[in-house]
């Protein structure tokens, strides 16, 4: 549901020897927070349930199905549209066509520890893959459970089974228990840097045997374990420290350190578009948590474990009082009504082209529930997260492909499921426009008229009436659009009718002469019929006549 506000544009104009001015009413539509998101905490300044899209719906349309306990799926962005999905016991399965193959691309299970919070948690793809055949895998190794980050080059990256010419250990992490291993990678879109999601070495609480204190490990700058790690691993042995990390010159603090006070974020991702990071951070036992990173961040920030849960304090000893905090930007309870929430799940920013009122979308599920919620930025500071679905089976990840399309992974059932979207047609966007808003007599002035649909198309037709006030004549011949019928038979009343399914921009324009004399403002008004809403009308106002003060000017004779 839309609210329209009036929105105030004061224009100053010359009226003999004084300044005066006129004030134009334009509608706009805007939303106003409510300081509650669904089924979650929301706090003033953090949070508003009114998303900034139309209503829209989404549903879940089954892939294939066939594997072994998939964790991730991604894609190589070598322009062959297949999906590379991460089966947890250490495969990896390829999806070409729509079809799963059936010998994997890589198997490497004898090395793998398995299961519970381990095994093969993730793979990304060099962003030259398809020049270089390098990819990059993290997975806790059989024996000790470390994680380790290797990269693979493969012989040929267009076939579906790795043809493997080398493998190199980048990084080895010691992991003090067998759960909290993060197991993200993701490249960059802007730097490509390598990024790390690693958590904070297992147990409860971060505290007990192979964790520091005070603080625990996600707030000891000396471990990797709770941090966000950041490394450059092209053209190098095993990996460089870019320069622009944020601890390279700081004592006591590993440079890999991209940002810290982390638990466990088991997904995170970069949207395309922008660059932002959003982190879906795994809860201890009450509260989970997404935190968001704007692409212009140096690094640093430290998002507040084991200090903070959520927005709540946790464990507040040792330095905690005194650290700047990064807070998330949305939380729910593990316990609600129906189906208890366990672990966070976090998703991406929807970039792809078939739905577009999802753009600029985050996706976030929880694993045991089985709900998915929405979340986007409706202005700076303000989140909006809305209750989606609740799904019957346990979503273990999210997942993209090469067109920025979403799918959402089954871990029990096997399966990858294609997120799709419908959304009510709004055309509440549409606005008219004026070429010269302080038109004088006899000048010509251009309408425009733009219909917006930023929901799904729809097969009704549109109908636009337009009648020119008195004061403007309408210029004849001169009405015209890029699609539809125009009807100019009965001017000064102009029609226009179409239908919005084939696009979702049409244009209308016409022009207009000043006939009037005196000094006034004009309002022109189009009435827009959707044919399955209201009519609803968008002004655009002109000021006629208002006179120009010429000063002379005075040059100087010698």
């Amino acid at each position: 549901m839309h609210r329209f506000a009036v929105r105030l544009v004061r224009m100053s104009v010359l009226v003999g020897p004084f300044l005066a001015s006129i004030v134009l009413v334009l509608n706009s539509p805007v939303t106003w927070p409510v300081w509650a998101a669904a089924n979650g905490r929301a706090s003033a300044g953090r949070s508003a349930d009114v998303p900034a899209t139309p209503p829209f719906t989404i549903a879940l349309q089954p892939v294939v199905s066939g594997l072994s306990q998939p964790v991730y799926l991604t894609h190589a962005g070598d322009g062959s549209e297949r999906l590379f999905v991460v089966e947890q016991e250490g495969r990896i399965r390829v999806v070409k066509n729509g079809v799963l193959q059936s010998a994997p691309f890589l198997s490497i299970t004898g090395i793998v520890q398995c299961c519970g919070e381990q095994g093969l948690l993730s793979v990304a793809f060099d962003p030259d893959y398809e020049t270089n055949g390098a990819f990059y895998v993290n997975y806790t190794r059989q024996g000790d459970g470390d994680s380790v980050i290797a990269r693979t080059v493969v012989a040929d990256p267009a076939s579906d089974v790795a043809s493997v010419v080398s493998v190199t250990q980048v990084l080895t992490v010691v992991q003090p228990q067998t759960n909290h291993n993060g197991g993200q990678l993701q490249f960059g879109p802007h730097d490509d840097y390598l990024y790390i999601g690693m958590g904070d070495g297992g147990a409860a609480g971060d505290q007990g045997d192979g964790h520091h204190e005070p603080g625990g490990n996600a707030q000891w700058p000396g471990t990797l374990l709770g941090k966000m790690l950041r490394i450059d691993v092209r053209g190098a042995p095993t990996y460089t420290i870019p320069p622009s990390n944020p601890f390279t010159q700081t004592a006591g603090y590993r440079p890999e350190i991209w940002a810290l006070g982390l638990r466990n974020p088991w997904r995170f991702s970069f949207d395309r578009a922008t660059g932002d990071m959003l982190i879906g951070d795994v809860g201890q036992g009450s509260w989970e948590e997404v935190s968001y990173q704007p692409a212009s961040s140096a690094g640093g920030a430290n998002y507040g474990w084991r200090c903070k849960e959520g927005f709540h304090d946790f464990n507040m000893s040792g330095d905690c009082p005194n650290l700047i905090l990064t807070s998330p930007v949305v939380e729910y309870p593990q316990v609600i009504t129906g189906e208890d929430n366990c672990s966070v799940i976090g998703g991406y920013v929807y970039r792809g082209g078939v739905y577009p009122w999802l753009n600029g979308v985050n996706f976030y599920a929880d694993y045991c529930s089985g709900r998915i919620w929405s979340l986007e930025q409706v202005s700076p500071g303000i989140w909006s997260s809305v209750e989606q679905r609740n799904e019957s089976f346990s979503i273990s990840s999210f997942g993209e492909d090469e067109d920025g399309e979403l799918v959402v992974l089954d871990y029990s059932g096997g399966r990858v499921l294609r997120l799709t979207s419908t959304a009510a047609p709004d055309l509440s966007l549409s606005q008219k426009i004026a070429s010269n808003v302080a038109p004088m007599r006899n000048q010509t002035v251009a309408y425009t008229i733009v219909l917006r649909n930023a929901g799904s198309p729809f097969s009704q037709t549109v109908r636009l009436t337009d009648v020119v006030p008195f004061g403007l004549a309408y210029v004849a011949g001169s009405l015209a659009a890029t699609h539809g019928a125009i009807d100019d038979s009965s001017a000064p009343m102009l029609k226009w009718s179409g239908v919005m399914s084939s696009t979702f921009v049409a244009t209308v324009t016409y022009a207009v002469t000043v006939t009037e004399t005196v000094t006034k403002p004009i309002a022109n008004v189009v009435t827009i019929d959707p044919g399955i809403a209201p009519p609803f009308v968008r002004p655009a106002i002109v000021f006629v006549n208002g006179h120009r003060l010429y000063l002379p000017v005075i040059t100087k004779r010698d």
